[in-house]
């Protein structure tokens, strides 16, 4: 793992098909359609913000940014999702940015009341770095959702030119608590929509 890189190519994406096969993978016999549209209606009902902004980081095309009733800015590293994510999504209360720019924004005085990470910072090249830049972006008392699984799933190319999904031990609920989150719940992914070993945790912001 110490001789490979970080490779995030894995989520540039030429088309919506091709990203929905990245961010929802086939698992449990559903296939990523099946799984966009069952677990998405799962997260909805477990998933719940305070009026005001909320922040979609590693938005994907904006699944779960279309559904939620408020203000929304979506953040992703794939400049072809964040172009898609305005098309898919279609509200005049959504914008996506990459963490630069947010890490801007914050510098600027911005501050949400909310956001969510859906299966994201298990995937992140340094998580020190983004799980200080959801605290910083976020006001106190503000609310975090996180969907991860276990274990960390980070996409790398080893000398060879191999590409695989890295585990390199980080530790992301012990790495959101350091930086100022405490974890107010925590509940299993359901079996019928993914395999064992995931979580969504909800966290505050102090």
């Amino acid at each position: 793992m110490m001789s490979a890189s970080y490779d995030p190519r894995v989520f540039i994406c030429p088309d919506e098909a091709a990203a929905r096969g990245i961010i929802l993978t086939p698992e449990q016999g559903l296939t990523p359609d099946e799984r966009w549209q069952e677990e998405t209606a799962w997260l909805m009902e477990h998933i719940a913000f305070a009026a005001g902004l909320v922040i979609d980081y590693g938005c994907g095309l904006g699944r779960l940014a279309r559904e939620i009733p408020r203000p929304v800015l979506g953040v992703d590293i794939s400049s072809t999702m964040r172009a898609m994510s305005e098309t898919y999504v279609r509200r005049a209360e959504f914008a996506a940015v990459n963490p630069i720019m947010l890490n801007a924004l914050v510098d600027a005085g911005l501050r949400a009341t909310g956001a969510l990470a859906v299966w994201v910072l298990q995937h992140v090249a340094e998580p020190t770095f983004d799980c200080h830049l959801l605290a910083s972006a976020l006001s106190p008392g503000a609310t975090l959702y996180t969907v991860n699984r276990n274990h960390r799933a980070v996409p790398v190319r080893m000398p060879d030119g191999q590409f695989l999904w890295g585990e390199d031990g980080r530790d992301i609920p012990a790495e959101l608590l350091a930086v100022g989150f405490e974890c107010i719940g925590c509940q299993e992914m359901p079996e019928r929509l993914c395999a064992p070993g995931a979580s969504l945790r909800r966290y505050i912001r102090r």
